[in-house]
């Protein structure tokens, strides 16, 4: 039997952390109503509303804390999950389909993939609407499963070895062109893209550098999980076309065991994808009105300062000139009055 004996690598989250290898924090503020701000935060899990405080820039008192906190999975905010990966014998395997030791091929990636996903329920980890799709690339790409609610998948989902070509072709820039076209269709306000390949890069095109770019300034995010073979270049050896790929990833690569594909969906992933939370605060108790920079703390560490448009402060009925002007001349007026009765009065 032909083994296909290899490493995984992934492409995940490994940016200089709020602490230890946490992604770094990023927080995000919208006014939701004229005396309630939203804050989102991404990079961290939902702490209690006691450990959140929200003051000006360089004003740390008075500080406020959140009247309540939505963890991302409770949110109004849909994933579109792509998942990209090989329609070849390489990958797939054809073990289940043919008895010639010289032509079988060893899915274990495929099954280990297929297992992760029955194992691991994507959808209590991301709101409700999530969906996802399965595209594929051999000579071409193919989507395989169109978008579907996300708590339809499971392992399943894949089929199984008869589904497939059986060739041993594997074009990665048709499959990644066409999984980001895919998302952009999606119209989700997150889009992530998780990919499994195989040594199996091309050089880069104009077409993927042209789709990618797009990707990123809708904030894609990209995680891979890449099978090198043992004899093959490593993770510093990798060809343009495999660097391009991961502008829109999280950062450095990891070498795993083949064991860790689970580990890496579970935690790295959806781990990082269920790492955000929207927490909204009263800020008519802070009593500000009018472009502002704020702060989140957290854990009294204060985050980047955010500029925030509040509403105008209410104008009060005697700032108006004109009508400062007019009460003005009714009073003068009442006063005149006032003194002609008294004047006829004591006559």
């Amino acid at each position: 039997m032909r083994n296909l004996l290899g490493v995984l690598v992934l492409a995940a989250a490994v940016t200089t952390a709020y602490a230890g290898t946490r992604p770094a924090i990023h927080v995000e503020m919208r006014v939701a109503r004229p005396s309630e701000l939203e804050v989102t935060v991404d990079g961290a899990t939902p702490p209690t509303v006691d450990r959140l405080t929200l003051h000006r820039a360089a004003h740390p008192q008075p500080a406020i804390h959140p009247t309540r906190i939505v963890p991302y999975a409770d949110g109004t905010e849909p994933l579109a999950l792509a998942i990209l990966y090989p329609s070849s014998a390489l990958f797939i395997g054809n073990d289940e389909l043919t008895t010639d030791e010289n032509e079988r091929l060893d899915g274990w990636l495929f099954e280990i993939v297929k297992q992760t996903f029955d194992l691991v329920h994507v959808a209590t980890r991301v709101p409700p609407g999530s969906r996802f799709a399965l595209i594929t690339y051999g000579t071409r790409a193919k989507i395989h499963v169109p978008w579907s609610p996300i708590a339809q998948l499971t392992g399943t989902s894949f089929g199984s070895q008869r589904d497939y070509p059986g060739t041993l072709d594997a074009d990665f820039n048709a499959g990644l062109v066409a999984a980001l076209d895919e998302l952009e269709r999606s119209g989700a306000p997150r889009q992530v893209l998780l990919s499994f390949a195989g040594d199996d890069f091309l050089e880069t095109t104009a077409e993927v550098d042209a789709a990618v770019a797009k990707a990123k300034q809708r904030g894609v995010v990209s995680y891979s999980i890449v099978r090198e073979n043992v004899a093959g270049p490593g993770p510093g050896h990798q060809s343009p076309a495999t660097r391009g790929i991961y502008v829109l990833s999280r950062g450095a690569w990891i070498t795993i065991s083949r064991d860790g594909v689970r580990e890496i969906v579970e935690k790295d992933v959806l781990g990082e994808i269920g790492g955000r939370y929207y927490a909204s605060f009263d800020v008519g108790a802070l009593h500000l009105h009018g472009p502002q920079d704020l702060v989140l703390a957290i854990d009294g560490t204060d985050t980047a300062p955010v500029p925030v448009q509040l509403a105008a402060a209410p104008r009060r009925w005697w700032s108006s000139r004109p009508l400062q002007i007019g009460v003005g001349v009714l009073l003068v007026g009442l006063l005149a009055l006032a003194l002609r009765l008294r004047a006829r009065r004591a006559r």
